[in-house]
């Protein structure tokens, strides 16, 4: 049985459902976002469904909220079936199913995961998530800027609520689709749990500079490569996917470069780095930025999207450079950094992950 949060004047929540879509991708954003949020809303008591297709239930949701969809048995259905604007057809069309009587909050954490296409019940209410328009930023005309130009106006239209990541992604919104959306549109950012303890004593760190990001060209992980170039006598740590692997041909002897990191391996990574350095043109708010100052990491980064909110929480821990900056002055923003002990006192005050559920709570009693 669901366990229903209490407003105290309007009552208990409705069944509170998410959208499995993107999920269970454990290296992704999202993913993260997921995993974290929920296990924040059941700590509070919220205990969200989770409606997914057979085989992409997360890992982390236990039996009892689970909403299994069974796939179809067809080849040509089954892949229709998980494109993103076609998955929450049937995971809103299972909640109708098991609930036949109850009002639901459908919850879709994945940009464009509404359904679109079928008939929304009276007594429900939408909720969507969208971390970032990046894809729309892009020159390059992609298969996911083509689906948010034509399927994000609508998820917008039919969503009750909108919840974004950052102020960056909220303002881009209201740009392009109207300032009249302000109503619906909150800004609840992301959260980041510190672990106890923060890592070895600065001297002691042996990595110099610590990179994570795919292989996309916006990410620019080159520039990371030609640092560890132009200093040879530093210790540079790159986490990235096998596109990104492909990406970073060199080999240089004091570059390493990992893929598939377990999140204990990844907590070693950050308590023996010094900074976490980030040249991508584009994020929605950078995740693991955040967490690499809340572990006691500097942060060389470039500016213009939701990464300066994350800089904010920083205060004498980062350096930001503008786009148009060449390697001449990453490698000095670097060193500028390295060479000296972060100032006492200066740890930055990030949000909690519980924080984000809070929020996020508040949003879903809105809707009573």
């Amino acid at each position: 049985m669901t366990k229903r949060p209490s407003h105290p004047e309007k009552g208990s929540l409705p069944i509170i459902v998410w959208d499995g879509l993107g999920l269970s991708a454990q290296y992704s954003g999202i993913g993260v976002y997921g995993q974290s949020l929920f296990n924040s809303l059941n700590d509070l008591g919220c205990m969200p469904q989770v409606a997914a297709l057979d085989g992409e239930m997360p890992p982390y949701v236990p039996e009892a909220q689970q909403v299994k969809v069974r796939s179809f048995e067809n080849k040509f259905l089954s892949k229709v079936q998980k494109l993103k604007p076609c998955y929450p057809l049937w995971t809103y069309g299972a909640c109708k199913e098991t609930w036949p009587n109850s009002g639901v909050i459908f919850h879709g954490l994945s940009n464009l995961n509404l359904p679109l296409l079928r008939s929304k019940r009276s007594d429900d209410r939408f909720v969507v998530t969208i971390h970032d328009m990046i894809s729309l930023n892009l020159e390059d005309v992609t298969a996911l800027s083509l689906q948010l130009m034509s399927v994000l106006p609508r998820v917008i239209a039919r969503a009750d609520k909108i919840i974004t990541g950052s102020y960056w992604t909220k303002i881009q919104l209201l740009e392009r689709f109207g300032s009249g959306l302000s109503d619906k549109i909150f800004n609840l950012g992301y959260g980041t749990n510190v672990p106890a303890d923060l890592g070895r004593e600065w001297s002691l760190r042996a990595i110099d500079g610590l990179a994570i990001g795919r292989g996309e060209s916006y990410k620019r992980l080159e520039m990371f490569v030609n640092m560890a170039e132009r200093m040879p006598e530093k210790r540079f740590v790159l986490v990235t996917n096998e596109q990104g692997r492909r990406r970073v041909k060199t080999p240089l002897p004091n570059l390493e470069v990992i893929s598939n990191i377990s999140t204990t391996q990844l907590e070693v990574l950050y308590a023996n780095s010094k900074v976490f350095v980030h040249p991508s043109l584009y994020e929605g708010w950078c995740l693991p930025a955040a967490d690499a100052l809340a572990r006691g990491l500097q942060l060389l980064y470039c500016r213009g999207s939701g990464i300066d909110e994350v800089a904010g929480f920083g205060k004498k821990l980062v350096k930001g450079l503008n786009r148009e900056a060449p390697l001449d002055d990453w490698v000095a923003g670097f060193l500028s950094l390295v060479s000296k002990e972060p100032p006492k006192g200066e740890q930055p005050m990030l949000p909690s992950w519980l924080e984000i559920a809070q929020k996020t709570l508040k949003i879903y009693e809105s809707l009573l």
